[in-house]
């Protein structure tokens, strides 16, 4: 993937392409604490694979499914974990 181009992905739960855009970041990081991330505490213990923050403040979570995820309830179960915390972050920019 070469700097500036969009990452194609396919949605774990539905299983519907995805492109996550190209943008510029300000940080990422692998399998941290979302208030490592982003500093902001967000009350979940839950470390995303992989999370971006944007310059323009966006936030990007990306969780690989494990084997022990792969199931219908497993991969539901993540997609509210993760839907939860977003919902949780406060609107404001970092």
């Amino acid at each position: 993937m070469a700097r500036g181009e969009a990452v194609q992905a396919v949605d774990a739960l539905t299983g519907a392409p995805l492109t996550i855009p190209a943008r510029a970041y300000s940080h990422g990081t692998l399998n941290r604490a979302w208030r490592t991330a982003t500093g902001r505490v967000v009350g979940s213990n839950n470390q995303p694979d992989l999370l971006f923050v944007g310059e323009d403040s966006k936030i990007h979570a990306i969780e690989v499914v494990s084997a022990s995820q792969d199931t219908p309830a497993g991969r539901q179960q993540l997609y509210d974990e993760l839907e939860a915390v977003m919902n949780a972050i406060p609107d404001q920019s970092l």
